[in-house]
């Protein structure tokens, strides 16, 4: 179903750096267990969105980081 989840970009302050992720979980009113999906060295991807889509069809909120997203480019090693 195309609505069966709610899909969102997020963003926190954590150590005085902004962080963006994105969270998935279903669409419904029950509270859910959450997980963590923390994605390789290429940072957050679309791949890694889809994981959390599956974990949330199962029925957990699952909250994607981009560990790599409060670092600039410049300073991201090879």
């Amino acid at each position: 179903m195309a609505n069966d989840l709610i899909e969102a970009d997020v963003r926190w302050s954590g150590d005085g750096h902004l962080v963006r992720g994105a969270i998935v979980y279903p669409n419904d009113e029950r509270t859910h267990p959450g997980i963590i999906v923390s994605p390789g060295a290429g940072g957050m991807g679309e791949k890694d969105k889809e994981v959390g889509r599956r974990f949330a069809r199962k029925g957990y909120a699952a909250l994607i980081m981009d560990p790599f997203s409060s670092i600039p480019e410049h300073e991201m090693p090879v």
